[in-house]
C-alpha cells in the first residue's frame, strides 16, 4: 500500500492505460465484425448482380418498363375478372314457415315473369325444381340456406331465358343439397362441389326456341355479371309436326253412262245412227254411282319452307367465389 501511495500517479496512469487498451481492443473487434458483414453483403450483392446480368431478358430500363406495363395489364385483368364473378345476394336466415313463404313468393315471381315474356311452361304451377318442397311442411334446417341460394341462382337463369324470348321451358334441374332425397325429375346428375377458390353448382335446362333465341340465351349467360360456365349444349329438331294438307278421302259421284247390253232396233234403212262412246238413238242410258278418289283439300295456304323451333338441352355451372375481394 505504501508503494501505491508513493507511486499513486503511476498507478493511475497504468489503470487508465489498461482501460484504454481494452476499449481499443473492443473497437478493433467490432470493426472486424462490421467489416466481415460488409464483405458478406458485398459478396451477396455481387452474386445477385451477376445473376441478373445473366438473365434473359436483361433488366435494362426498357425491359423494366415492359414489366411494369405487364403488371398494369394483369391488374386490369384481375379487376375485370372480379366484375365477372359477382356473387349472389346472401339470403337471410329463416324458419320453416318463413321459408315456405319465401319459396312460394319466388315461384310466383318466376311464373309471372314467364307469362309476361310469353314463355310457355310445362304446367301452370311448375315449381322450377322445387316440387318436393312446395307441398312439404317438414325440412332440415341446414337445407334452408342452400335452397335459398339456389333460388337466387335460378332467378338469374330465368331472367336470361325470359329476356331471350324462348318459346317454352321444358325443364330446369338443380343439384341436390346435403341431406336431400335426390329422386325425381327435379335433380341433375351432379353435386355441388367446392375447392379453395369457389363453389360450383350445376344446372340442366331444357327449352325450345329458334336459332336467334338460342343465340340470345348464350349471349345472356356470357354477358351476365355472375359467372355461368356452359359445360354441355345439345340442339335437336323439335317434335312438333307442321300443319299440312288434309285429304277428304274417296267421294261418290253420279254419272250417266251408256248401257250396251240393252240396245234398241237399228234405225230406218238398217243403219245404226250415232257412234263413238256417247249415247245415240237406239241406245239406253242409265245412272250409276262411281267411287273416285276425292281431291286433297288444303286447310289453308301451304308453306313449303316453315321454320321450326329447336329443342335445346344445356348444362350450366354457376361459379361463386369464396373470397371475391381477394
Amino acid at each position: 500500500m505504501a508503494w501505491i501511495k508513493r507511486n499513486l500517479y503511476f498507478v493511475i496512469t497504468l489503470a487508465v492505460g489498461l482501460i484504454l487498451t481494452g476499449a481499443a481492443g473492443y473497437f478493433v473487434y467490432a470493426t472486424i465484425n462490421a467489416n466481415s458483414d460488409a464483405r458478406d453483403q458485398y459478396t451477396s450483392a455481387l452474386n445477385d448482380l451477376t445473376q441478373l446480368e445473366q438473365k434473359k431478358p436483361y433488366p435494362a430500363p426498357e425491359n423494366i418498363k415492359i414489366a411494369k406495363d405487364d403488371s398494369e395489364r394483369v391488374a386490369d385483368l384481375v379487376k375485370n375478372l372480379g366484375n365477372a364473378f359477382v356473387n349472389f345476394p346472401q339470403p337471410p336466415p329463416v324458419d320453416p314457415r318463413e321459408f315456405i313463404t319465401y319459396l312460394n313468393t319466388n315461384l310466383d315471381h318466376f311464373r309471372m315473369e314467364a307469362t309476361n315474356a310469353n314463355v310457355e311452361l310445362i304446367a301452370p304451377d311448375y315449381a322450377f325444381s322445387f316440387s318436393g318442397q312446395v307441398h312439404s311442411l317438414s325440412f332440415a334446417e341446414t337445407s334452408f340456406g342452400p335452397w335459398m341460394q339456389q333460388l337466387e341462382e335460378i332467378k338469374s337463369i330465368i331472367d336470361i331465358l325470359c329476356a331471350a324470348k324462348i318459346n317454352s321451358l321444358d325443364s330446369l334441374q338443380r343439384a341436390p343439397v346435403a341431406g336431400e332425397d335426390a329422386t325425381g325429375m327435379d335433380y341433375v346428375q351432379g353435386t355441388i362441389t367446392s375447392n379453395q377458390v369457389a363453389v360450383i353448382s350445376p344446372y340442366k335446362i331444357a327449352f325450345r326456341g329458334f336459332s336467334g333465341e338460342i343465340a340470345n340465351v348464350l349471349r345472356g349467360f356470357a354477358e351476365s355479371g355472375h359467372c355461368f360456365l356452359i359445360k354441355d349444349l345439345e340442339v335437336s329438331p323439335s317434335k312438333a309436326v307442321p300443319q299440312g294438307s288434309v285429304s277428304t278421302g274417296p267421294t261418290m259421284f253420279m254419272m250417266q253412262v251408256p248401257n250396251y247390253s240393252a240396245r234398241r232396233p237399228f234405225g230406218e234403212g238398217g243403219r245404226r245412227r250415232g257412234g263413238g262412246g256417247y249415247p245415240a238413238p237406239g241406245m239406253e242410258t242409265q245412272t250409276q254411282m262411281i267411287m273416285v278418289p276425292g281431291p286433297t283439300t288444303p286447310s289453308g295456304p301451304v308453306t313449303i319452307l316453315k321454320p321450326m323451333p329447336l329443342f335445346v338441352t344445356m348444362v350450366v355451372d354457376v361459379v361463386k367465389l369464396k373470397n371475391p375481394q381477394r
